[in-house]
């Protein structure tokens, strides 16, 4: 379908809003122009925000952090008694086992999904929480 470019008023060419027509398949899936996701950012996750009231879905970049991750990091190696001198290296370093853990689980709920398409949300609760406790 067509790509549709306009600018908004008050703004410089440049800044253009840009709107495609797409297909929606018989599984609801939606296929986003690849220009469209390197003009934001979009990398192998998006997060989806449905608003109620405006009755429109919002679809941005996943950002790791909405969920304060930084800060309970830091506050764990504060407790832990890291020094300040090196407290930029060791949040680099968890902050990498964290998102190697996410991933982790998240291949492995989607191994199970496929063998067990039921096993769902109490399969992924389940694993969140001994990640937790570890």
């Amino acid at each position: 379908m067509a790509e549709v470019a306009y600018a908004r008023p008050g703004q410089e060419e440049a800044t253009m809003t840009r709107r495609v027509v797409r297909q929606v398949t018989s599984k609801r899936q939606v296929t986003i122009p690849k220009d469209f996701c390197e003009a934001v950012g979009i990398g192998s996750l998006v997060e989806i925000v449905l608003d109620d009231e405006s009755r429109t879905i919002v679809v941005r970049p996943y950002d790791a952090d909405d969920w304060n991750i930084a800060e309970h990091i830091i506050e764990d190696l504060v407790a832990e008694g890291v020094p300040p001198s090196k407290l930029a290296a060791a949040f680099s370093r968890r902050k990498a086992e964290i998102e190697a853990a996410i991933h982790h689980v998240c291949a492995e709920v989607g191994s199970v999904l496929k063998k067990n398409p039921n096993a769902g949300r109490d399969y992924l609760a389940e694993r969140l929480k001994e990640m937790e406790q570890k």
